[in-house]
């Protein structure tokens, strides 16, 4: 069975080169600075090993060597197809635990929920810090604060874009799981959150896309229209986000920066038409990786191979 697992996602790497922006030539030239704030963005992942979990992975594994993240940021759907059940389900071992190895215990886990995450436990995906303390999701949305330097900082503000969805609430596979989810107080949250910052830097972390390669009808239009106007009176900086599962990045009108990292396990390997917004989009497997200094953020996707196929900055 492995043998097959690796011989289709043999297939699926040959395949998908060929979806690679011609202006963006790969490289393997690691874009970091040793000073700052390092992290790395993880999205759509959780899959008992399979697809392209293990190689996306052993390339993160392989990177902590040359990022030294403080964190790893996920984007949700952490557990494939239905969540987890409980603390004790299998998933936190085959999906996690023995997949990332080290990095689930040298390094704090940032967590922001799925929609995939609903169709299970979500309480038991808020308590696993009881399990292992580096992963952190106090509750579906929250926010914390990181040092860049001794004198900027940035606040992360991870929401729960899943309620969000308006075609969630007629489709049977969510039946009820949104129960006393308030989207009006979330939106009142964030707008709190982002006006008391003091931070120079803000980042708001979520699952679905406010821009992405052709939306699916029914899942962003109601999360658009309560966040982008609160991003753009508060002068955030970037959206990171997964669900498509194609790296892409994004830069329409305003000043926020759209980072699609949903490639973690699951790619897919068809290129989709370009948006007058779009600036890289690439089906392969991949992370990010970030690394910001005073003045500046920087972002690489990186493949499985240690190849950077895409390589940006975001001015503060």
């Amino acid at each position: 069975m492995l043998l097959k697992h690796q011989f289709s996602y043999l297939l699926f790497v040959l395949a998908s080169t060929a979806f690679l922006t011609a202006c963006d030539p790969p490289n393997k030239i690691a874009h970091h600075s040793k000073a700052g704030l390092s992290f790395f963005v993880l999205g759509d992942w959780g899959n008992k090993g399979g697809g392209a979990q293990i190689p996306v992975a052993n390339e993160m594994i392989a990177q902590s060597a040359v990022y030294h993240p403080s964190m790893i940021l996920t984007v949700g759907d952490n557990f494939y197809e239905d969540g987890v059940k409980s603390l004790q389900d299998e998933h936190w071992q085959l999906s996690y635990e023995n997949v990332y190895k080290d990095l689930t215990k040298k390094y704090a886990w940032y967590v922001a929920l799925g929609n995939h995450d609903y169709r299970g436990n979500v309480d038991a995906e808020l308590q696993y810090h009881t399990v292992n303390p580096n992963w952190n999701m106090p509750a579906r949305y929250y926010t914390f604060v990181k040092n860049i330097s001794d004198k900027v900082k940035v606040r992360f503000v991870v929401i729960d874009s899943d309620p969000y969805a308006d075609d969630y609430y007629t489709d049977p596979k969510y039946k009820g799981v949104f129960a006393g989810q308030d989207t009006a107080a979330q939106t009142r949250w964030v707008k709190e959150t982002l006006a008391s910052s003091k931070e120079q830097w803000k980042i708001v972390v979520g699952h679905h896309p406010i821009y992405c390669l052709k939306p699916k009808a029914g899942e962003t239009e109601s999360l658009k229209k309560a966040m982008e106007p609160l991003f753009k009176e508060y002068g955030v900086q970037a959206y990171i986000c997964g669900h498509d599962h194609i790296m892409q990045y994004h830069t329409p009108a305003g000043k926020t920066a759209y980072i699609i990292s949903g490639a973690g396990a699951k790619p897919t390997p068809k290129e989709k038409p370009k948006e007058n917004f779009t600036v890289f989009s690439a089906g392969v497997p991949a992370f990010t990786a970030v690394t910001m200094t005073e003045n500046e953020l920087q972002f690489s996707f990186i493949d499985t191979t240690g190849t950077i196929v895409y390589h940006n900055s975001i001015k503060q």
